[in-house]
C-alpha cells in the first residue's frame, strides 16, 4: 500500500459531478478581469497605467519606514534560526497577500491579566542545549501562514495530539458487550494528482471535499439493515490536517494527513479491507472534481500504530514539518534547499526568500480593502478589491522572489483554514464509541481552543534580559528592523559568555 509519487503531466479533465468552478463575488471577477487585462498589455492594466499613489511602480519601502532596506545587515549570514524566523516574519510585514499576518507583532499587547504593556526580551534553553531568545508581550494574528504564529499553533496542537493518543493507546476499550480490547491509531496519507495547471484553491476544494466523502453516508456511518464502516472496524473518531508542498515541475501537492482512531486492533483483512474502502470513496470524490488518483502510485499510505514511542514520530512528521523554525533549521544546517523533486513547503520558500539579500529588500503596499494580483511571474499588483483598480504595480525581476506568487497563492487557499481538526464531539454519546471520542477530545482539546487562542497563549518561558516600551517598540525596532535582528544576536551572544 505504501508507494511513492511519480510526476506527472496532467491532461484535459472534465468533472462528470461537482463543477470545479468557485464562488466569485461581483469584485472578485473586477479584480480578474483587470489582471487579465493586464495580462494583455505587458503586465500594466490598460485602463489603469497613470494610477495614482505614493508607492505606484515601487519595489522599495521610502527610508524611515516598515519598509526600509536592511542596511548592513542585509548581508550578513544568520547565526541562529530565530534570526532567520524574525527575517521571514518582517518579510510577512512587508510581503504577504494577508493584512493580518503584516500587523503581527508591530505592536504591544495593552496592559492585562498576561501582560504588563511592554515587549520583553528572553532567553531560554532549547532541547539541544543551546542559547534561544525569544520576543514576547507581542500583538499576534493566529494565522497557519505566519512565522510565528504558525509554530506556536503547531507545537501547542502537537503536544495536545500526544497526550491524546497517550491515553488513547494505554487506556483499554470497552465495548456495548463488556468486553474490552486493546486500541490502535491508523496513520493515513492520500493525496491527489496535479499539475503546474492546478491552482492551490481547486485542489485544497478536491481535498476537502474528499475528506468529507470518506466519513459521510451510509458506506461509513451505516444504516438500519447495514452496518457501515465506522462500526465494523471500531472507528471513535478522526483528527485531520491539509499540507501543502510545491515544486517547478508538477506544481502545488497537496495532501490529506489523517489520523484515525480505533477502538480495537484490526486482523490483516480488516486492514487491507478498510484501506481499500477509504481509498475507494477518496477516489471517487475526487473523480468529482475532475482530479483522480493512483494508489499504487503515491497517492496512499497507510500505517498502524498501537505503541505510544511510534506514535510520537508519526505524530511529528504530520503536525510540525511546515513552520518557520522548522524552515529555518534545515536552510541554517544545510539539510538540502529542496526536497525531493525540487519541493518546498510554504516557510521553505519564505526563508529562502528572507535569505536572499536582494530578494529580502522587496516591500509593497497593501492597503486596506487591497487585493495582491500576479497577472504573470514577473508582475504583481495591488488591486481595489471592491471596484477592481489597480493602485500599485511592482516589477518582480529576481529569481528568488518570484517564489513570493507561489506563498501568495497558498496564503489565499489556506485563508481561514485550521491547521488540525478534529470529528466533532458527540452530543449524545449512547455509542461507546462516541463515548471514547468524547474523552480523547476532553485529553487532546482540553480548553477546545482555538488557533487564534492558542497562539495568544503568553507561556512565562525563559529568563528576562530586558523590555522594551510600546512606543519604543515601533519607533526603533518595527521602523528599523535590522535592530531587531542585531538585538537577538547580541543577546544571545552576552548570554553564552
Amino acid at each position: 500500500m505504501i508507494a511513492t509519487e511519480r510526476p506527472h503531466s496532467a491532461p484535459e479533465r472534465q468533472a462528470p459531478g461537482r463543477s470545479r468552478t468557485t464562488r466569485k463575488t461581483a469584485a472578485d471577477k473586477r479584480v480578474a478581469a483587470m489582471s487579465a487585462d493586464a495580462g494583455r498589455h505587458g503586465g500594466r492594466p490598460s485602463a489603469a497605467r497613470k494610477t495614482d499613489g505614493p508607492n505606484h511602480g515601487r519595489g522599495m519601502a521610502r527610508a524611515g519606514t516598515a519598509g526600509e532596506p536592511l542596511g548592513k545587515y542585509e548581508d550578513k549570514a544568520y547565526s541562529s534560526p530565530e534570526e532567520l524566523t524574525w527575517r521571514m516574519r518582517v518579510m510577512g510585514w512587508r510581503t504577504s497577500s494577508l493584512r493580518s499576518v503584516r500587523a503581527c507583532g508591530r505592536s504591544v499587547l495593552p496592559p492585562s491579566d498576561h501582560a504588563d504593556g511592554n515587549a520583553h526580551v528572553k532567553t531560554y534553553i532549547r532541547s539541544d542545549g543551546s542559547i534561544g531568545v525569544s520576543i514576547g508581550g507581542l500583538c499576534s494574528c493566529g494565522s497557519r501562514n505566519c512565522a510565528r504564529c504558525a509554530g506556536v499553533i503547531a507545537r501547542q496542537r502537537a503536544l495536545q495530539l500526544a497526550d491524546g493518543l497517550d491515553w488513547w493507546l494505554n487506556a483499554p476499550y470497552t465495548n456495548a458487550d463488556g468486553r474490552t480490547s486493546r486500541r490502535c491509531a491508523l496513520f493515513l496519507t492520500l493525496t491527489v494528482r496535479h499539475s503546474l495547471d492546478d491552482t492551490p484553491a481547486d485542489l485544497i476544494d478536491a481535498v476537502s471535499h474528499a475528506r468529507s466523502a470518506l466519513t459521510n453516508g451510509t458506506p461509513y456511518r451505516g444504516g438500519r439493515r447495514f452496518i457501515g464502516d465506522r462500526d465494523r472496524h471500531g472507528i471513535a473518531g478522526w483528527v485531520n490536517t491539509i499540507e501543502n508542498t510545491w515544486n517547478p515541475v508538477n506544481g502545488h501537492h497537496i495532501h490529506l494527513h489523517a489520523i484515525v482512531l480505533l477502538a480495537r486492533i484490526p486482523t490483516v483483512e480488516e486492514y487491507v479491507r478498510l484501506g481499500r474502502r477509504l481509498f475507494g470513496r477518496w477516489a471517487a470524490s475526487l473523480a468529482k472534481d475532475g482530479f483522480d488518483c493512483d494508489m499504487n502510485h503515491g497517492g496512499f499510505n497507510l500505517r498502524l500504530v498501537s505503541d505510544t514511542a511510534t506514535a510520537g514520530e508519526a505524530l511529528a512528521e504530520y503536525v510540525c514539518k511546515d513552520t518557520a523554525e522548522h524552515a529555518a533549521f534545515e536552510l541554517l544546517n544545510g539539510q538540502g534547499k529542496h526536497g525531493r523533486n525540487g519541493s518546498m513547503t510554504y516557510f521553505g520558500m519564505l526563508a529562502q526568500i528572507a535569505n536572499d539579500p536582494k530578494a529580502s529588500r522587496f516591500w509593497f503596499a497593501l492597503p486596506k480593502g487591497g487585493k495582491a494580483i500576479w497577472p504573470d511571474a514577473n508582475t504583481l499588483m495591488v488591486a481595489d478589491a471592491l471596484t477592481g483598480e489597480i493602485i500599485g504595480d511592482y516589477p518582480v525581476n529576481n529569481p528568488t522572489l518570484r517564489l513570493l506568487r507561489i506563498t501568495h497563492e497558498i496564503e489565499q487557499a489556506l485563508k481561514g483554514r485550521r491547521m488540525v481538526t478534529y470529528s466533532h464531539r458527540a452530543k449524545d454519546a449512547a455509542n461507546p464509541l462516541d463515548t471514547a471520542w468524547n474523552k480523547f477530545l476532553d485529553k487532546a482539546r482540553p480548553d477546545d481552543q482555538t488557533d487564534e487562542q492558542l497562539a495568544d497563549n503568553r507561556a512565562d518561558l525563559g529568563s528576562d534580559v530586558m523590555e522594551i516600551r510600546p512606543g519604543q517598540w515601533y519607533e526603533q525596532y518595527v521602523t528599523h528592523p535590522e535592530r531587531i535582528f542585531e538585538l537577538l544576536d547580541n543577546t544571545r551572544r552576552q548570554a553564552d559568555l
